[in-house]
């Protein structure tokens, strides 16, 4: 059996209205997640942007970045926060 049958005889079994319910309701659960998720990671970029303005501010970016050199911007922001 190829996909095409297999969706056919699911069709025949459930109805067309069904299915399509359910495609929809998949299909609004996928767009909101992913919506979510967007607004999780700005808002975590958001933060991480004021701690780094924050940071360079008061000096702290600077001092942090010569004791560890090789840390990148993610990794100074950790060191920050475990200091304060």
């Amino acid at each position: 059996m190829c996909v095409t049958d297999c969706i056919s005889v699911i069709r025949e079994k459930m109805g067309a209205k069904r299915i399509s319910r359910i495609i929809t309701i998949g299909r609004n659960i996928l767009i909101s997640s992913l919506l979510i998720g967007a607004c999780i990671f700005a808002g975590r970029s958001d933060y991480q942007d004021a701690v780094l303005s924050e940071m360079k501010n008061n000096g702290a970016y600077y001092k942090l970045s010569e004791l560890h050199p090789d840390a990148n911007e993610a990794e100074l922001i950790d060191l920050y926060e475990e200091q304060n």
